[in-house]
């Protein structure tokens, strides 16, 4: 017992420090019931949150990663059926051409054609007033050589044998 007499002779009281012993004990019990449990249930439930928030950045980012690469995919498609309709629409531009010099070929024939025959006709008509026209000017010639007076009967009939033989 000499410590507890060494103690009091500093002013220490078991007796005391029993008392505030047992008020700490209770002081802690108290606190670790109404303060610290809540307070570390609300740190674990924030921990289980960032990591929640964290899962879902993760899988944010792993989403955007995909937009990104299937936005790359999407663009380079687009490129790709762009060439395709500039080679489609270049034959397209080639078949046109193609098609309108065809056009215009046979057009340029058929309008040879028509004038050819245009032409053939108007030879044709000219042919027969030169036969018509020739006749009467035989028959005149021939009339002025015999010196007989032709009447217009005679006129019309060897005008008439003149081109009927002429064909």
């Amino acid at each position: 017992m000499q410590i507890l007499e060494i103690l009091g002779k500093i002013g220490f009281d078991w007796k005391l420090a029993l008392a505030n012993l047992i008020n700490i004990g209770i002081i802690f019990l108290v606190l670790y019931k109404f303060a610290f449990k809540p307070i570390k249930q609300k740190i674990v439930e924030r921990e289980a949150a960032i990591k929640k928030g964290l899962n879902e950045a993760h899988k944010a980012e792993i989403a955007r990663q995909e937009a990104e690469d299937e936005k790359d995919e999407v663009l380079a498609q687009a490129k790709r059926d762009a060439v395709l309709m500039l080679e489609e629409a270049e034959k397209q531009r080639k078949n046109i051409l193609k098609d309108a010099e065809t056009k215009a070929l046979k057009e340029r024939e058929n309008i040879l054609h028509k004038a050819q025959l245009e032409i053939e006709g108007k030879q044709a008509e000219m042919e027969r007033v030169l036969s018509e026209k020739s006749a009467e000017l035989i028959s005149r010639g021939v009339s002025a050589m015999l010196q007989e007076e032709m009447t217009p009967e005679i006129n019309d009939r060897i005008i008439k044998k003149m081109t009927s033989h002429g064909k």
